[in-house]
């Protein structure tokens, strides 16, 4: 079969080219087909032109054809004086859509003195029902009459004739054979047969058998190829049932096929068909169909072939030479007498040099210096090598033993184990116990090292200087290597090492990568690094990249006091996909500075004592969970907790972090952002604390200096102060817990945005949050669904002082609750001194210490305040308590509408206000005394022009003996004018003051009790 290796470079039109045609030219026909169904059945004229169509089906495999086919054709054709020439042109379709086609060009002619039909054609076949293409010519020529026919056909295959289906190794057979690798391999062909059939036929006698043409035949065929022989016999019948519609039999016999048969059903369109014609009209049969093979004939052919593995770069048969420890000195290097040395197999140039399982080579002879393309392979369990063979590909290597055993191991080297070359491989060997290093590449390119175990180098586990190319590694264990685990220095390699890469009990860092040139890559998928001496990861100065793509686990069974992971003094990237840090100690966990590139952190599990879980200073840009196209992904996760340290600091550094948790406690900050940009997220997961907690510190979140910090499900617990911000702009608290802090529980300076949303605030010692504005800048505040509790001082305070005078408030506070026990202590109270825009709704107010305010608001500059005070519940108990405190020297407008004060105490007042140009309307509100002197609504200085609207609100004073007041203007500067249609129901006033306000200070009137006054 000498003959195979070349079918593809024998015939040049493509099966794909072939296919394409196929089907281009079926669906002409068919749509040819269609119009000839439109049009109808033309009617035979007796000269000229026209077309015919066929479409059949014909069940059966054998010498006609190999598959079931669908043959669709058309048959345009000229007939003059009796004559008539025809093209003919067949496409087929197989059951399993193999395509094929013919096309014929042929000559008839009726002699009238014998009353037969004469005719031949000329074919053209081309057939890929097999999915392997073939081709040939043919030859048919017949003879029709009314008492018998003759036809018969010749076939020649040209072109390929041979084409192969199927190659495969058999199972078991591949074997080692001196210095060579064997194997056998069955092949599977089709060959093409060149080929005649002849038949003859007779119409069959009777009434019914005439009125459907019905015929017999009877011949024979004979095919011939290389390899076989088929002589056979055939019978067929066929008759015409319907205008138009034939069916056919036939019964074929020989000794290749045996017995086959075959049914067809066919349907002719046109004005030839001999079912248009009486019975016995000879020259109706002028457009008779012909009959014969519509695919190529071939025989299917295997065979098992003895084959000599070659490598196809060299097309020479690979040469392998053996090595065994325990073999005798003088050998060949064949499977049979292997080398007992390195050296000797080196020394043959062979393609492999293969070294059997449980070889041991020690000293000197352990030392292993590879050739540039050197390949050496060992032996061993959980180890495939693997060759390159033409036609098959990639054949997984036989054992030398039978079984697989121990790696070889090369140990006690007095050097360097085992130096690369370029371009070289080596797989499969333990080294122990070297003096060096246990594997060195200097200055090679292009080289691979798979499934090696190093323990207890003197040196670097595997060292690897200015390499270049592509390096692969795979499958790598380093334990107790002296000098550190692997360095990669120096450089414009790309190094890739896959698989799970282990460094145990290294004496140095487990991995350092130091100066890589920025065309320089390394990428790692998963690592194992435990009982480290050192850092577990080291990074310096590099320029290119560098990839952990998968996880990266890092222990401390040692509790050495050195960083996890370092990088600095590095322009070039560095990415974690996930890395776990445990138990850290001393430095940093994470140890990030003087760098200009991107680290990222897909995912972050750090757990720490005694030292800071991650440090990024000066660090370029660190990303902890980054956005992607759809926004964060928690079920990433990442957590850092740290005991008695600070879980995250970084300092002029660009942040992008995202974390489900970080934890801390007894540190002096548990978190530290100084000087930064970009975001810092902690998300949590919905539940209570789930965000971390920050306990027992000097102060939780020390903020100076960020763009947006938001803090999710947080738990703040005995800090001096919660979260010390300043010059940050956007703080967020969601979810958050900030308790028995010894100070304030949100020290807040030039924050510019804060949210607080369904957080808790309590038994804090200081204020719960404390904002100073000394900027000039718009703030914007809100508070929203939270509890703030303050038994000691002003529960939440916003005071800006000279600095920033002049700066606008956007103040929201809903849906709250603020309780102070202090005396004298307010729950919300801001200090401004500039314009303000705030919305105070639906919160609840309560002071139980005497002398307590619910909300203050004092304005001390020129710019005006808008005010909206809705449906807020005011409970003031212990007596001189105000609801709501107003005191500004600028335009005011304020809306009250809705509110509640519910006052339990005496000298009490449910509203106070001292306004410039007010413009106030109090609509529903509600003011109930239980204990008497108190007053409604007191205006202590009002300076006008402005207006006062009163409409529907209710008082219900308690008429004590004290002094009970409604609604009280003290003292008006410049003309107030009232309105109020509505009535304003207030009970249980002193007689006189109802409504009470100096004379000829306002204009306009109000209904109270149903009366106009004043």
């Amino acid at each position: 079969m000498s003959n195979q290796n070349t079918f593809a470079s024998q015939f040049h039109w493509g099966t794909t080219g072939v296919r394409r045609l196929i089907r281009s030219t079926l669906a002409q026909a068919s749509w040819g087909l269609l119009l000839l169904l439109i049009a109808g059945t033309a009617v035979r004229a007796d000269d000229g032109g026209g077309v015919q169509a066929r479409i059949g089906h014909i069940e059966g495999q054998g010498i006609p054809q190999v598959q079931p086919v669908t043959p669709i054709e058309l048959f345009p054709y000229y007939e003059f004086d009796q004559q008539l020439l025809f093209n003919d042109s067949r496409f087929v379709i197989t059951n399993s859509g193999g395509l094929g086609g013919n096309l014929g060009f042929g000559y008839r002619f009726f002699e009238p003195e014998t009353d037969r039909v004469y005719g031949g054609s000329l074919w053209y076949d081309i057939d890929n029902t097999r999915d392997l293409l073939f081709q040939q010519v043919g030859l048919s020529l017949e003879t029709y009459g009314s008492d018998f026919d003759v036809r018969g056909n010749a076939y020649l295959p040209v072109g390929p004739q041979t084409h192969q289906d199927s190659l495969y190794m058999v199972p078991g057979s591949l074997a080692f054979s001196g210095q060579n690798l064997v194997y056998t391999q069955n092949r599977g062909w089709y060959a093409a047969m060149k080929g005649v059939d002849l038949e003859a036929g007779i119409p069959v006698p009777g009434s019914i058998a005439e009125s459907i043409d019905l015929r017999v035949y009877g011949g024979g065929y004979f095919y011939h190829n290389s390899y076989h022989d088929i002589p056979g016999v055939s019978t067929r019948a066929r008759a015409a049932v319907l205008p138009g519609l034939d069916l056919e039999l036939q019964v074929t016999y020989d000794s290749f096929f045996e017995t086959r048969a075959f049914a067809g059903i066919s349907w002719t369109l046109g004005p030839l068909h001999y079912s248009k014609f009486q019975p016995g009209d000879t020259l109706g049969r002028l457009g008779e169909h012909t009959t014969r093979n519509y695919t190529v004939v071939a025989t299917h052919q295997r065979q098992n072939e003895l084959v000599i593995a070659r490598n196809p770069k060299t097309n020479q048969a690979y040469r392998f030479a053996h090595v065994s420890g325990g073999s005798a000195p003088v050998a060949n290097g064949s499977f049979e007498s292997p080398f007992h040395d390195m050296a000797s197999a080196q020394a043959l140039g062979a393609d492999v040099v293969f070294v059997h399982s449980g070889t041991v080579l020690t000293g000197s002879a352990a030392q292993l210096v590879m050739n540039p393309g050197e390949r050496i392979l060992g032996e061993g369990g959980g180890i495939r090598h693997w060759v390159q063979v033409p036609e098959l590909g990639l054949m997984a290597m036989p054992t030398a033993a039978g079984a697989y055993g121990n790696w070889p191991v090369l140990q006690n080297a007095p050097g360097d184990a085992i130096t690369l070359a370029s371009g070289s491989e080596i797989n499969g060997f333990q080294v122990t116990n070297a003096a060096g290093s246990g594997l060195v590449a200097n200055g090679i390119s292009n080289a691979s090292v798979h499934n090696l175990a190093i323990d207890g180098a003197g040196g670097w586990g595997i060292q690897t200087l200015n390499t270049s190319g592509r390096m692969d590694f795979s499958n790598l264990s380093v334990r107790g290597a002296a000098a550190g685990g692997i360095l990669m220095q120096g450089g414009s390699a790309t190094t890739n090492v896959s698989g799970l890469t282990r460094i145990s009990q290294s004496g140095g860092n487990a991995i350092s990568l130091i100066g890589l040139d920025s065309a320089g890559q390394v990428l790692f998928d998963d690592i194992s690094i435990s009982e480290r001496g050192a850092m577990g990861v080291s990074i310096a100065n590099l320029k290119g990249s560098a990839s952990f793509q998968g996880t990266t686990g890092i222990n401390n069974e040692l509790l050495t006091t050195q960083s996890a992971v370092d990088v600095r003094d590095s322009s070039g990237s560095v990415n974690f996909n996930r890395l776990i840090a445990s138990d850290t100690r001393g430095a940093a966990g994470v140890n990030l500075q003087n760098n200009t590139g991107i680290t990222t952190i897909s995912t972050l599990n750090l757990t720490g004592q005694n030292n800071t879980g991650v440090r990024a200073y000066d660090a370029g840009k660190l990303r902890i969970n980054p956005a992607g196209t759809n926004g964060v992904d928690l079920n990433r996760g990442g957590t850092i907790s740290v005991l008695n340290g600070t879980a995250f600091d970084a300092e002029k550094t660009s942040l992008e972090v995202n974390m489900q948790s970080i934890s801390s406690s007894g540190a002096p900050q548990g978190v530290r952002l100084v000087n930064d940009t970009g975001s810092f997220v902690v998300w949590g997961n919905g539940n209570s604390a789930s965000g971390g907690t920050i306990a027992n510190g000097g102060t939780g979140f020390f903020i100076d200096g960020m763009e947006t910090v938001s803090l999710n499900s947080m738990r703040f617990d005995g800090n001096g102060t919660a979260i010390d911000s300043e010059d940050l702009t956007m703080l967020v608290l969601h979810d958050v817990q900030v308790v028995n802090s010894t100070g304030a529980g949100v020290d807040a300076t030039n924050v510019q945005g804060l949210v607080v949303v369904n957080s808790l605030f309590q038994d804090n010692a200081g204020p719960n949050i404390r904002a100073e504005f000394n900027a000039l800048q718009a703030y914007t505040y809100t508070f929203q669904n939270s509890y703030f509790l303050n038994k000691t001082t002003d529960s939440v305070l916003l005071t800006n002082t000279a600095g920033g005078a002049g700066s606008s408030l956007s103040l929201t506070a809903k849906n709250n609750e603020f309780n102070t026990t202090q005396a004298g202590t307010t729950g919300l109270r801001v200090a401004w001194n500039g314009s303000l825009s705030g919305t105070v709704d639906s919160n609840y107010f309560q002071g139980t210490g005497g002398g307590n305010t619910g909300f203050a608001y004092m304005n001390t500059g020129a710019a005006s305040s808008n005010l909206a005070l809705t449906n807020n519940d005011f409970v003031l108990m212990g007596g001189n308590g105000t609801g709501t405190y107003l005191n500004t020297t600028a335009a005011t407008q304020v809306s009250a509408i809705g509110n509640a004060f519910d006052m339990s105490g005496s000298g009490g007042v449910g509203l106070r206000a001292t306004a410039v140009a007010p413009s106030f309307t109090m609509t529903s509100n509600a003011v109930k005394d239980s204990t008497g002197g108190v007053t409604g609504f007191l205006f202590d200085s009002l300076t006008g022009p402005g207006t006062m609207t009163f409409n529907n609100n209710q008082m219900n004073l308690a008429n004590s003996s004290l002094v009970d007041r409604g609604v009280v203007f003290s003292s008006i500067n410049n003309t107030l004018q009232l309105f109020g249609n509505q009535n304003n129901v207030i009970s249980g006033a002193d007689t006189g003051f109802a409504f009470w306000v100096p004379q000829n200070a306002t204009t306009g009137r109000v209904l109270v009790n149903g009366q106009y006054l004043p």
